[in-house]
This record gives C-alpha cells, structure tokens and sequence, in this order.
C-alpha cells in the first residue's frame, strides 16, 4: 500500500543519534500512513543490532524497517534504496543528526497544500540553542571559487551574485536550492526526474537535484514554520575537518569535479580551479602582508583536482 510520508533515514555508524532522530519523529507521524526506512550503509553487523535494539519498540509496531545494505555506496544511493523500497507521496530526506521540534511533519505539510507547484520543500534548520542555520543557498559556479578560497569581505561584495550562502529568513523563501540535511520530496518530482544521481557519494548531490528539479519547472519552498533541530557535523567528517584545516575526504573534491564538470563542462571544472587559485594567492597576500589567516583544508591545492568519471548516474 501507498504511504503518505515514507522517511529515508542513512545510517554510517551512527546508531544513537540515529534512534535519537527517530525518536523526534514518530509522535509527529501517522502509524498507518506513514513510514520510517533506516538505510544502513554497511556499517557492519555490531551496529545493526545497536539499531535493532535501540528502535525495537517501533521495529515491532511496524513503523520502522532496517534496511542494511552490503556495501557503502555513499549518501544518495542509501537514499535511492529506501525511495525504490517504498512507495510514497512523499520521501522525507533526513540526516541522522537531525531532530524534529513539535509541528515539523505539520508544518512541511501544510506548506506542500499551500505550494503545490512546490515539487521540494526543506524546514527551517536550528542549532540546539534555536539559531538558524544557513540552509539556503544560491547555485555555485565557477565564479563561486574565488569567493570561497580569498574568503575576504572586498572580493565577496565584489562577486556578490555568485556567493552561495544565503541569509536566513522568518518568511518563506524560494531559493535555488536547500540542504538535504532535510527535505520533502513530492512523489511526482521523482517520477519525472529520477533517483539521486549515485556518482555523488556524498556532498553535491543536493544542489544536482535541485538544479534538474527546477530545470523540470518544479519550484522549491523553505517553510520557517518548520523547524529542525540538525546537529551539523555529527554524521559526516567534513565539517569538523573544514573547522580543524584537516585536508578533506577525496569523496567532496570527486563530488566537487562532478558537479562542475556535469553543468559547465571541463573547461569550467579548470575555469574553477583557476578561480581558486587565485583567490588562495589574494588569501596569502592577506595573510602574509595583512596578519589575516584564513582557514584553508590541507592539501587543498592539490585535492581541488582530484576528479572521476561522469558517466555512472548521468
């Protein structure tokens, strides 16, 4: 039978925060319409059975299934596993480190009845002490690159339209695309455009989706009133790597070269590249010069290249 809701929830060992996750979210669903799918990406069989038994009670109720899978193939083939595993109206896309504050489900719901040509909706995102998150974001492209590396106020003002962090907002938004860390996804939007594409382990994949959403003429709404709690960084490496300048997982540079060569091709995959680079040497200048450090992952200069094939999930 068709579920309303089925919610595709990855977990690399993650166990605890992963029940925790699920634990804020069952209140919120409908025990006959709606579904919890834990894909596990082969974390190994001592964290299958902390999951088995920390989410016993809703295992047993039938609301939630444990999906293992044999190998990690990285964050959008879990989610696509869990999406062909159970027919939906809508996929609810969550992070293992996130929590739902009371009325979320409501909230992404409600929006969906007042945006219907809205194929993809996220919730406002939260640290534990209520300060929004950055969530929404404009579409990188080359250009983006020499903001990012100079990380400097002139050279952002200066290439304003391409910096990609959007403030924000109390109201409803629509930008171009919002993090996967949570989102709903109308069945529909799947039937036309397809699964994730699985060439993006992880990182990417996201704003590939919205992009080929939106090009498909479906449009993406930011509800506020929905609110989620995500505990950044607690499911994935890179975020503290980034914090610590510790040289990042070769998955986000290969996500990376994905993305830029799938929409702008090789020329702008070296286009970008070339833009970092100068914008690492104005960094340099800054911080030899000036006393201004900027944060940069080690090895960054050489990962920046690092790059596969396109043809798996195109």
């Amino acid at each position: 039978m068709k579920k309303r809701i089925c919610t595709i929830i990855i977990n690399y060992k993650t166990a605890l925060i992963t029940r925790n996750c699920v634990e804020s979210l069952v209140p919120q669903l409908n025990s006959d319409a709606d579904h919890i799918i834990i894909v596990d990406n082969n974390s190994g069989d001592a964290e299958i059975e902390l999951l088995k038994s920390g989410l016993m009670d809703f295992t047993s109720a039938g609301i939630v299934t444990i999906l293992p899978l044999n190998a990690n193939n990285g964050f959008s083939s879990g989610n696509n596993a869990g999406i062909t595993a159970c027919p939906a109206e809508f996929y609810l896309l969550a992070n293992s480190d996130t929590l739902f504050l009371p009325g979320a489900i409501t909230g992404l719901l409600e929006g969906a009845s007042k945006h219907p040509d809205a194929g993809l909706l996220s919730p406002r995102l939260e640290w534990p002490d209520e300060i929004p998150q950055v969530s929404c974001f404009r579409f990188p492209s080359p250009l983006t690159e020499i903001i990012r590396s100079a990380n400097t106020g002139p050279i952002t003002s200066l290439f304003r339209r391409y910096d990609v962090p959007l403030a924000p907002e109390k109201h409803v938004t629509h930008p171009e695309w919002t993090s996967f860390a949570c989102v709903l996804i109308r069945d529909k939007v799947i039937k036309k455009i397809g699964l994730l594409d699985d060439g993006f382990f992880m990182y990417h994949e996201d704003i590939d989706y919205c992009r080929r959403l939106r090009q498909a003429g479906f449009n993406i709404v930011n509800w506020p009133e929905a609110r989620v709690i995500h505990l950044q960084g607690k499911s994935s490496e890179v975020d503290n790597n980034k914090r610590e300048k510790k040289s990042l997982p070769d998955y986000f540079y290969h996500s990376r070269a994905r993305y830029y060569r799938k929409y702008y091709g090789n020329i702008g995959f070296l286009t970008a590249n070339i833009l970092w680079i100068i914008g690492r040497g104005i960094s340099m200048f800054r911080q030899v010069f000036m006393g201004n450090e900027r944060p940069v992952p080690q090895r960054e200069f050489f990962n920046i290249w690092k790059s596969k094939s396109l043809r798996k999930g195109m």
